[in-house]
């Protein structure tokens, strides 16, 4: 009897995401959930789940024989896309990351991310910094979520391989203003996006209460000005839009 595989809220938000009939690359694949998941309902052909630690891909290979699905599906230890070829996959998944690790192992497989028909990315920080990293790197972004599951939020990001060089103005970081809250989740404005920005008004407004008490060293008058530029930031992205309010008290 063959095991069926049961996925989180952020992992079918990922899985959503995956073109049908596309090959599947989950770097960092850890039980292997997502792509035994993909293809017991037949949404994917053939996946390839990769770790780095040999411990995750021995679970993965018991989940994915009780599932049922060894013969589309192979494991291998790699660090990143070491051990992925050129035109083996067309999508590609990194998730559960910090994001400067995920733009170091696009960098070191540059070659092989740019055969790639899509990636899927869900950084759990400097999310800014892979979005310019795609922009400035001729990806397109074609999709974004949030997703608020067991209480944190996640951001999920969909780009393709394009000729898209943004000419936005930016930062000193490079960074600009669609990098920081993301060209679709702005278009989007979808109630868990609106939640995490409130959330994050709300963390930031504290450290400013405790920075305003502390003593006015030029480091915490840095991080006074970074944070009520945030603050100003967010406060123009939620604007007045009425559905805001309905949020927060949601």
């Amino acid at each position: 009897m063959t095991k069926s595989i049961q996925l989180s809220k952020r992992l079918r938000a990922i899985a959503g995401m995956v073109t049908a009939g596309y090959r599947l690359a989950d770097i960092g694949t850890d039980h292997g959930y997502l792509p035994i998941w993909l293809l017991q309902n037949n949404r994917i052909p053939y996946a390839i789940g990769m770790d780095i630690r040999p411990g995750p891909l021995e679970h993965a290979r018991v989940n994915m024989q009780s599932a049922g699905v060894s013969d589309k599906m192979e494991l291998r230890l790699s660090d990143g896309l070491d051990q992925l070829q050129e035109d083996e996959a067309d999508t590609i998944v990194i998730s559960g990351m910090g994001g400067m690790l995920i733009i170091s192992i696009l960098q070191n497989a540059h070659q092989k991310v740019c055969s790639l028909k899509e990636l899927i990315l869900s950084p759990q920080s400097d999310i800014p910094m892979v979005r310019q990293f795609l922009r400035t790197n001729g990806f397109v972004i074609t999709d974004e979520e949030v997703i608020l599951d067991v209480q944190k939020f996640y951001t999920i990001i969909k780009a393709t391989p394009g000729h898209d060089r943004s000419c936005a103005e930016s930062d000193e970081n490079g960074v600009t203003f669609e990098d920081r809250f993301g060209p679709i989740l702005l278009k989007k404005r979808t109630d868990a996006f609106l939640k995490m920005l409130l959330n994050q008004m709300e963390t930031n407004q504290q450290i400013i209460d405790r920075l305003e008490s502390a003593s006015k060293t030029d480091q915490n008058l840095n991080r006074l000005y970074e944070l009520r530029q945030k603050q100003q930031e967010i406060s123009a992205v939620l604007g007045n839009d009425p559905h805001v309010k309905g949020v927060n008290n949601g």
